[in-house]
């Protein structure tokens, strides 16, 4: 959980409570944390939580030893050929009627460097692979930022639920010190659930050194 994908799976119920990653310490925040710690300490989680990333947590459920996972698209290929049972997607709960959604970005940017020996191949590749957007649903389980139209989706349900999650998906960050401000995070919700300290002092905590990065 102390890695970037315990900032990416906690982020999205910060922003569902007003917050965001330079705003941490929201009541809602401290209540979704204590959530988990919760579903911990009452063996509703797994203890090896702590040290699992997406790919061994959706592992688990696959193999029928959770009743839930939570992670993204790139995973419903690997579910289709490992779990043995039917299965749903919905989008995150969110806290109360009135809250605001959220979900959350993963990234793979595209770059041609400026110092590029070969910009025109560079960016015709660029092209080829933007192209094929349409393609990386059925075949890869990714759904691009970008607004692509595919027709007759594989598992067109899930589909669904993952394209509706779009409206509401935010990158982490962007921040220059990006780093720092989710090792603040990350370090806060290890703290939280191994029990070194409450949700409400870890997210504190957070966000003192969050403030201290961003200067204020």
């Amino acid at each position: 959980m102390a890695t970037e994908e315990g900032t990416f799976q906690f982020l999205p119920w910060i922003q569902m409570t007003g917050g965001d990653y330079d705003h941490v310490n929201t009541e809602g925040a401290v209540q979704a944390l204590t959530l988990w710690k919760r579903f911990i300490d009452e063996g509703l989680a797994s203890p090896d939580t702590l040290i699992r990333g997406q790919w061994d947590s959706t592992g688990t459920f696959n193999a029928g030893s959770a009743a839930m996972a939570i992670s993204g698209p790139w995973e419903l290929p690997r579910m289709s050929r490992e779990a043995a049972f039917d299965y749903r997607v919905a989008l995150l709960p969110a806290p109360s009627l009135d809250a605001p959604r959220a979900s959350a970005l993963g990234e793979g940017d595209n770059v041609i460097l400026a110092n590029t020996d070969q910009p025109e191949a560079a960016f015709a590749f660029l092209e080829y692979l933007y192209a094929q957007m349409p393609r990386v649903w059925n075949e890869f389980g990714y759904l691009p930022a970008s607004r692509v139209e595919v027709d007759q989706p594989v598992n067109p349900e899930a589909y669904a639920a993952f394209e509706e999650s779009m409206q509401y998906a935010r990158n982490r960050g962007p921040h220059p010190e990006w780093p720092r401000i989710s090792k603040a995070i990350q370090t806060a919700i290890q703290a939280a659930l191994t029990g070194q300290a409450s949700p409400e002092e870890a997210l504190a905590t957070a966000q003192a050194e969050i403030d201290g990065i961003l200067g204020r």
